[in-house]
Parts: C-alpha cells; structure tokens; sequence
C-alpha cells in the first residue's frame, strides 16, 4: 500500500473514531498502531508503537488478534469485564485492522 492510500486510511480513520469514548486503534498485521483516536493515544497506544507492548501482559490476554487475521472475520470478546473488546478486518487491506473497545458505564 502506497502512502497516499494510508494517509486516506487514517484520515477515514479518525473521521469515525477521534470522537469514540473508549480507546481504538488502526493496527497493521504486524502489531503496529497507524492511527489513534485520543483515548488512545493517553493510554500509551500512539502510532508507531507495538500495541502488545502496551499495559500488562494480562490486559492482552484472550486477544483476538490473531484469529481475526486467521479468519478474516470481525472478533469480539468480554474478557475485561468492563468492556466489549472488538477486532475488525478493513475492506480491502488484509494486512489491516480497528481494535476497539467500547466500556460500559457504571449506572
């Protein structure tokens, strides 16, 4: 993928996402944040890093990651407890994926 394609990915990017309340991220196969929305990137995730590195080895368990890229389909879990974890594939970009989470608020 050439660079004026990324940059077009990231600018549809964070035209969904900077507003989200939960962090999301634009992640390559390769572990690689691309692009954050703001809760994101105050949680550590900023582009450039390796979002595995991020945190403790325990908020990364059960993630779907891999089997996201393994199956092609859209992955989702609640091993957090407070949130619903999503993985989605990107139309087109096989090599790419949105991480988000969504948090429940506390009623």
């Amino acid at each position: 993928m050439d660079k004026q394609e990324l940059d077009k990915l990231k600018e549809a990017f964070h035209q969904m996402y900077d507003t989200f309340p939960g962090p999301a991220r634009l992640i390559d196969r390769n572990h690689t944040v691309l692009a954050a929305n703001p809760f994101a990137v105050g949680k550590g995730f900023a582009p450039g890093v390796v979002c595995a590195e991020i945190g403790t080895p325990e908020s990364h368990r059960e993630c779907k990651f891999t089997k996201m890229f393994e199956t092609g389909e859209p992955q989702a879990d609640l091993a957090l407890g407070d949130r619903i974890r999503y993985w989605l594939p990107v139309k087109g970009h096989p090599d790419l994926c949105i991480h988000f989470a969504a948090i429940m608020p506390k009623c």
